[in-house]
């Protein structure tokens, strides 16, 4: 760590995600916030806080393990589990991308059914992908939006990389209403784009600079919530056993860095770090 970054590190820390009030947590396909922070969503949503997910991609490729259930009923199916598998971390509003009236936005599960939702696999424009989140952030209005690293080194695949990084450019410009105003398919009826967002946090990232304290009750949260997607982890599948193990060694190993048993580990920066310090990145 060089002094500059050393000097920053006290000068202008990083966020703590757990201070804030609204959050908005963004996942590539269905099942991936659970996985990779589904334990921090249930401890959010448990303490009273508002807690959205949004799904932006419709998981229609990932038929692996649906049991012949293909395209759009898996499409479909996968919505219905994404709607399970928050209830059991506590959060009722779900939402997903989708071609409605005349362009991308956040979407209810009821609007879904009407509407043209984006699919998974990167056979989308990444312009769709940033336009519907900037709808989603402006309709939740979030203080810290989490999402997937783009900047991890072993992350290959597109959907995750494309999320991340229409999370790192709204999350940067949502403060700006003039900029995100030529974002949204329809503007707000109140005429306001944008929204406070302090923070962004990533998940699934292999250099957390903060960690949030869990606890066996919110991993096991986590864990149910990831079973109820099972078109994905069939119940009792070395899929669903194998990513359950991870999960718990993960949450041990971040839990030790805020001296308890259980954690999540996330790369945070604050509006100061998102823009000329790249220090911040060390």
């Amino acid at each position: 760590m060089s002094l500059t970054s050393l000097i920053l590190k006290f000068a202008a820390p990083v966020p703590k995600p757990e201070s804030y009030s609204r959050f908005l947590f963004v996942g590539p396909h269905p099942d991936d916030v659970e996985i990779g922070a589904g334990a921090t969503a249930a401890k959010l949503a448990k303490a009273g806080k508002q807690v959205t997910i949004l799904v932006c991609l419709d998981g229609r490729y990932g038929d692996g393990l649906s049991g012949g259930v293909r395209g759009d009923d898996l499409a479909r199916t996968r919505r219905e589990e994404a709607v399970r598998a928050a209830a059991r971390l506590g959060v009722k509003d779900v939402l997903f991308l989708g071609r409605l009236d005349g362009g991308v936005k956040a979407v209810t599960p009821e609007e879904a059914a009407e509407a043209e939702m984006l699919c998974d696999g990167g056979f989308y424009e990444m312009k769709d992908l940033v336009q519907g989140l900037a709808d989603a952030v402006t309709r939740t209005q979030p203080e810290v939006i989490f999402g997937p690293d783009p900047l991890s080194r072993s992350e290959c695949h597109p959907d995750h990389l494309n999320a991340g990084n229409a999370v790192r450019q709204i999350a940067c410009f949502s403060p700006y209403p003039g900029i995100m105003s030529r974002y949204p398919a329809k503007a707000p009826e109140d005429g306001k784009a944008g929204a406070p967002v302090q923070a962004a946090a990533f998940y699934m990232t292999a250099r957390p600079n903060r960690y949030i304290r869990t606890d066996g009750a919110l991993l096991k949260a986590q864990l149910e919530a990831i079973a109820a997607h099972r078109s994905q982890f069939p119940g009792g599948s070395a899929e669903l056993k194998s990513v359950s193990t991870y999960l718990r060694l993960r949450s041990f190993n971040f839990g030790l860095h805020r001296a308890g048993l259980h954690g999540e580990g996330f790369r945070v920066y604050g509006q100061t770090q998102m823009h000329c310090l790249p220090e911040a990145g060390e």
